[in-house]
């Protein structure tokens, strides 16, 4: 599954929309359920949101470790 994370631009074609990142439950799975996370690429044109987001996959690669 591709999910896209975009409150302003409008989905591709073939992608799950979400507006917020919680949505997606990434961190509670692999906390609670022993999710393996796939790859995840960020694309973002707000720097500091994006330095966010790469720390949320930090946190959530390690817990799943």
């Amino acid at each position: 599954m591709k999910v896209f994370l975009d409150d302003e631009r409008a989905t591709p074609e073939g992608w799950v929309r979400l507006y917020w990142s919680y949505e997606a439950g990434v961190e509670e799975a692999v906390h609670l359920r022993g999710f393996v996370p796939p790859l995840m690429h960020v694309h973002s044109a707000n720097s500091a949101a994006r330095v966010r987001m790469l720390a949320g996959i930090e946190v959530i690669a390690t817990k799943a470790a």
